[in-house]
Order: structure tokens, then sequence, then C-alpha cells
């Protein structure tokens, strides 16, 4: 193999689906749950940071030729998908004016979306501003509304489906306010049409702060999906993004890990592994850990077999495993692998594996930063401590500053810990003693005797 080629490909990854360079026809991996993304009866769309929720966005929004890839659902009558909200389209940014009646918004936004969408364009509508619609609106609500049924009225004649697709809304100005309102309104106005439905894409922080505003929650649930990757669904990803980095790392896969790919087809423009990779045996997820680092990390078997080390490392104290991490796994590896001399074997040594885990255990952390700051204060507080630690312990390093005790007046350490539990940024273990996962272990710089090392030799 032209292990340099391999590695200079892979350390370009790009990291998430944000960037101009996104392409859904190259970047998007159909997985099994996305099947059900295609139901009507699926509004909500959760995920914490990396899930791919903008990945699915931008692919249902990007090109309508990849709908079908997306899920089976899809593929039965003509899909339009449009971007009602995103902070990767040209959207108005609703003033604090505006924000003062955020139905009228909502509807004014999803007048100005879907005109010219049935190939007619209302004269009340078009060249109109979403602030312009929005005081007509105010004025004449239920003619505007009348429009909006015409549109799904027209798309059940032609047998067609329009999604209103809405993602990154926590960037919105004062998104607590805007965001239960747009559930509101779809709450109100999709069970009466039957043409065009909601796919609204939020964080599980975004949800769980709106928990008992708005919309009865309770029956959202119904309407939601939230998106989890397994392990199997983690190596196929790995697959994907080793074989469409470059022809030399798929070639590689094919000779020495007996994989197979899919060509494009249907307008895809990148190669799909098979949709079910055993777990040993040539093209399986035992032979790609192999490839990418030796059958175990380390001297012997009790370091752990390659396999199991990947995902158990990448996930959190859920289970739960973010595809973005899998990214930052190879690109780290791969720039560490660039600097270091090669003793031959697999494309990594377990050492440099392990600093793609750091780059994308830190990515986790200034990811988490970003939605639950009240929690990082908290994990800061054990970096350089050794876990695991009694409920006492961990009690007295969290929830204590100087000594004194640091919790808010209303809340109790047994609820707190409970709502950590509930993130997945610590776990109980059997004996009842806390633990920290190691995604976010070595993000935060927290010690485990026997764990992966904070900062690993190089050889």
């Amino acid at each position: 193999m032209n292990r340099s080629a391999i590695l200079t490909a892979l350390a370009r990854l790009p990291a998430d689906a944000d960037g101009a360079s996104f392409d859904p026809e190259r970047d998007y991996l159909p997985v099994p749950l996305h099947n059900n993304l295609g139901s009507r009866d699926v509004w909500l769309v959760v995920g914490a940071r990396g899930m791919g929720k903008t990945t699915l966005f931008r692919t249902l929004t990007d090109s309508r030729k990849c709908i079908p890839l997306v899920g089976s659902l899809f593929a039965s009558s003509f899909v339009q998908a449009v971007d009602g909200w995103s902070a990767t389209g040209k959207h108005h940014v609703p003033s604090e004016k505006t924000i003062s009646d955020p139905g009228a918004f909502w509807l004014a936004a999803l007048l100005h979306t879907l005109d010219g969408v049935d190939g007619r364009r209302s004269p009340d509508v078009t060249g109109k501003t979403v602030s312009q619609l929005v005081a007509q609106v105010r004025t004449s609500r239920e003619s505007f509304v009348q429009r909006i049924f015409e549109i799904d009225e027209h798309g059940t004649q032609q047998q067609a489906r329009i999604l209103v697709a809405y993602d990154a809304l926590e960037k919105l100005p004062n998104w607590e306010v805007l965001v239960p309102a747009l559930l509101s309104f779809w709450s109100d106005l999709a069970p009466r049409l039957r043409t065009i439905s909601p796919k609204i894409f939020v964080r599980e922080d975004v949800r769980d702060r709106l928990i008992g505003q708005g919309p009865d929650f309770a029956k959202l649930n119904g309407r939601t999906l939230t998106l989890a990757w397994t392990p199997h669904d983690l190596f196929r990803l790995l697959a994907f993004l080793l074989a469409n980095s470059a022809d030399e790392t798929r070639a590689w896969l094919e000779q020495d890990g007996g994989f197979v790919f899919t060509p494009p087809t249907g307008g895809r423009t990148s190669f799909l592994p098979q949709m079910l990779l055993p777990e040993e045996g040539s093209g399986s997820q035992d032979c790609l850990a192999e490839l990418l680092a030796g059958r175990v990390m380390g001297a012997g078997a009790q370091k752990g077999l390659t396999r199991r080390w990947i995902p158990k490392t990448l996930a959190d104290g859920r289970g739960a495993i973010a595809p973005r991490s899998a990214t930052w796994l190879l690109r780290g590896a791969a720039r560490a692998a660039l600097e270091a001399p090669h003793l031959g074997g697999a494309l990594f040594t377990p050492d440099e594996l392990r600093e793609g885990m750091r780059a994308a255990a830190t990515n986790r952390a200034d990811e988490l930063r970003e939605e639950r700051a009240d929690v990082v204060n908290l994990l800061m507080r054990l970096t350089n401590h050794f876990v695991p630690l009694g409920e006492a312990d961990i009690a007295f390093r969290l929830f204590t500053e100087d000594r004194k005790v640091s919790l808010k007046t209303d809340e109790e350490p047994g609820v707190v810990l409970a709502e950590l539990q509930r993130l997945g940024v610590i776990v109980r273990r059997s004996d009842g003693r806390f633990d920290v996962p190691d995604l976010y272990r070595l993000g935060f710089g927290i010690k485990r005797k026997g764990g992966t090392a904070l900062l690993a030799p190089r050889h």
C-alpha cells in the first residue's frame, strides 16, 4: 500500500457537514435508522452534537436525487424537500419586534419558503420579505393559512410530498421562544395537511431545555426519531470514510482486507460498503480494526481487542457513538502517523490510534462546552484526579469549591448526579462507584488506573 498517500488523504477528511465542501451525493452514508426518517409521523429528529443531523438535513435539502438513499419510504413518491430555516441557508433573522409574535413569524417564513414550490406564485407573497409578510399575516392570518392548504391540495393531486426541514435552530436569536413556537405551529398545522410535513432537527440539549414549554412533549415523543449509531454503523462509517478518502485506500481495503464496495450509482458519487459487515472474517469489523492498528491495542491480549476498543472508547456513558467522532479518530491518528517513523504492519500503531482518540475526545469536550457549560464546569473539577470514585468522593469533587458547597440552593447532589448519568458524562458501576467514560475522561484530562494514557509515549 502507498501508506503516505493514504495518511495524507485521511488527515484531510472534512470534520462536519457545515462547510461548503460537503456534498451529499458523495459524503452521505445511509444507515438502517434513517429508514424511519421517511415516515410522515416523524416530525422531530433529535440527536446530540455530531450525530449527523446536519448531514441528514443537507442531504434532504441540497439534492433531491439523494432522497431515495435516505430511506425506502421516500422512494415511493415524488418528494421535494425545502429549507424552512437553517444556519447554512439564506434566511431572515427575526427582529425583536418579529419575535413578539413568533407564530406569525413561522407562518410568514413558511409562506416565503413554499412560494412557487407548486409551480404557482402568490402575488401576496412573491417579492415580499419575511418581515413584510409578518405584518400582513398579523392582519389576515386565515387567508395566508388558506394558501398553505392550496399548496397542500395541489401536492395531493400530483401524488407528491413536500418536506419542510429545519436545522440549527439554536442559532436563532431568542431561540428559547422561537423553537417552542415552531413546534406549536406544526403541532397545530401538520395534522390538517396531507402533502406537507415538517422535519425539525434539534440537539438533545435544546429538546431537554424545552420540555415543559409550548406543545405537549409527551405527545411529540411519539413523533420523534432519536439518532443513535450502533458499533456496526460505526465500522461501516469507518470503511466508508476510508474507501472514499482516496483510490489507494480503497484498493488497500479490497486487496488486504477482502472488502467489497458498491460503485457509485443513481446520482451517488461515492463507494458504499456492504450493508452488513460481519464481526469476523474477510471484509469484517475485526479485519478493519486489525488493518488500522493491529489485532490488540498493545503488547498482549490483555490490552483489549482493537475491534472492541474503538467503539467502547468512542461511546459516552449511554453507549451513544457520534459519527463525527469517527472522522476525528481517523484524522487525528493519520496526523500523528505522518509525524512518526513507520515500522511496518498496520496503518497506525496503537499509540497513533490513541492520538486519534484523543483528538476525537477533545473535539467532543469542545462540543459539550457549547451545549452545557454547567456540566463542563463540573467535569473540569475532576481534571488530573483518578476515577472511579465513591458517591461521597465524587460529590465532594464536583459540588465543592474551596471546601464550600457550590450547588445552587434548589439543587441536590443526588439529582445532579442522576442528570449527569442521563447525559452520559458519568456512569455508575455495578459496585456503586461513579466512573467517567473514556471519551470524556480523555477530553477533560481525567485519570484512571489502567486506562488510556493522557499523554502516550511516542516510539
